[in-house]
């Protein structure tokens, strides 16, 4: 083999190497390709997912909010940062998220369930039930609209 050859063959063998580290595992994954392609939208979103699996919200919200900044008409963005901002009790803000959500999909079943979740702990039964009822009309058997559907009436009858 020639010598040439075999410089190549170590080259690619030590930039191989030093590559590695970077998939160990989901966060330096996502987190270095942030840092060389800061427009990547879906690496904004995955680390998103990492924070919020390892229960740094703050961060989470950042990146979600990133990835929606560079391509808005991404569902899945808004409708998790929608369900973040619902766990730290910022329920307008999700609200205007879920319903952005189901703008940019009008079919996202969940967005009109979880959506009826957070107008109704604003004590907006009618606009819940709404929601409830969109999300059963897109899936009839969908358990958590009925069981939300039922407390929303209940409270209404109230």
């Amino acid at each position: 083999m020639p010598l040439f050859a075999i410089l190549l063959l170590l080259g690619f063998g030590y930039l191989t190497s030093k590559q590695i580290s970077v998939y160990k595992n989901d966060f330096t994954l996502w987190s270095d390709t942030v840092k060389k392609n800061p427009t990547a939208w879906m690496a904004h979103y995955n680390l998103a997912n990492v924070f919020i699996k390892e229960q740094k919200v703050e961060e989470a919200l950042v990146h979600y909010r990133e990835a929606i900044g560079l391509k808005p008409d991404f569902p899945r963005a808004t409708y998790n940062l929608a369900n973040t901002l619902l766990t730290q009790n910022k329920t307008q803000e999700a609200i205007i998220q879920y319903q952005s959500t189901i703008r940019i999909k009008p079919d996202f079943v969940d967005a009109y369930n979880n959506l009826g979740v957070a107008l109704l702990s604003e004590g907006s039964t009618e606009e819940a039930i709404i929601q409830f009822e969109k999300a059963l009309e897109l899936k009839p058997d969908y358990a958590d609209a009925l069981n939300n559907l039922a407390i929303a009436a209940r409270r209404g009858a109230n």
